[in-house]
């Protein structure tokens, strides 16, 4: 993200390498809005140390940290809702039966089928 930029809900305004496996990102997750007036430059910080602040239409100005708070009873945000086509089954019958999951997920418009034998992909739904 640059100084200037407009970020919105869930915005991803930096990362976090925690080990080799796992990244943290540093998220704009409560729903702020506006315009990044500034950010700090790569280095060590705390877990409380302000890496950023936003500027909202109002005129007021938010800091943000590594910290993300986030209410119990309030869902996340998405930008849309994928569709899935088959449970995830784990081979434990209780799991599978007691808690469904959904497997993947697919956009609407990107459903494609790779044809390995012409190198080429074919739609499988139909754009308007």
């Amino acid at each position: 993200m640059l100084v200037g930029e407009t970020i919105i809900k869930n915005t991803i305004i930096g990362q976090v390498q925690e080990t080799r496996l796992i990244v943290n990102k540093i998220m704009n997750g409560s729903g702020l809005q506006g315009e990044l007036i500034w950010i700090v430059p790569e280095g060590n910080y705390k877990v409380t140390d302000v890496l950023a602040k936003v500027k909202t239409k109002d005129g007021e100005i938010f800091e943000i940290t590594m910290v993300q708070k986030c209410p119990v009873r309030v869902p996340r945000g998405y930008k849309e809702r994928l569709i899935t086509k088959e449970p995830l089954l784990t081979g434990q019958r209780v799991i599978d039966t007691m808690f469904p999951i959904a497997k993947g997920g697919m956009r609407n418009d990107s459903r494609r089928i790779w044809n390995w034998k012409n190198n080429a992909s074919t739609s499988i739904c139909k754009m308007e």
